[in-house]
């Protein structure tokens, strides 16, 4: 095996850090989806509860039962606000994965191309010394006719 150049060991060290930044934005996406279900999941229930309030606004309704559904629909309003403002710094940490992410990305690719670059200048070296070498041969050959 041929040894490493120390372009190819940085684009290797670029790799993990690039596959390393995007397990972290699965994970924060895998959150903020989390909480978004959460929230709609207590809307969905505010919504329930509230229609069940209609109803029961209706019928004849002791004071305890409706202070009681107050109460509910309260816990869950106020739950619901906590959970958005989670989501809220989620998604914010979620952008600034993403610009880390990008900036990984590109310091990859960047690297990439230098080693791109490389190989071609040292594929470039290799044909020049290939043709040196026949030409040498070329003129040894015609010297030694020429004797």
């Amino acid at each position: 095996m041929a040894p490493r150049s120390g372009l190819e060991t940085l684009q290797k060290l670029r790799l993990s850090e690039e596959r390393q930044q995007e397990l972290l934005l699965q994970e924060l996406n895998q959150r903020v989806r989390g909480l978004q279900e959460r929230i709609s999941e207590i809307e969905g229930r505010l919504r329930r509860h509230m229609n069940q309030e209609r109803e029961k606004l209706a019928g004849i309704l002791r004071a305890s039962e409706l202070h009681f559904d107050e109460l509910c629909r309260s816990t869950l309003a106020a739950h619901g606000r906590i959970l958005q403002a989670k989501l809220a710094a989620e998604v914010i940490q979620r952008n600034l994965q993403m610009r880390c992410l990008l900036q990984a990305r590109q310091s990859r690719e960047m690297v990439e191309t230098l080693l791109r670059h490389q190989r071609e200048a040292n594929q470039r070296e290799q044909l020049r010394r290939e043709q040196q070498s026949v030409d040498e041969m070329f003129l040894l050959r015609a010297a030694y006719h020429s004797r």
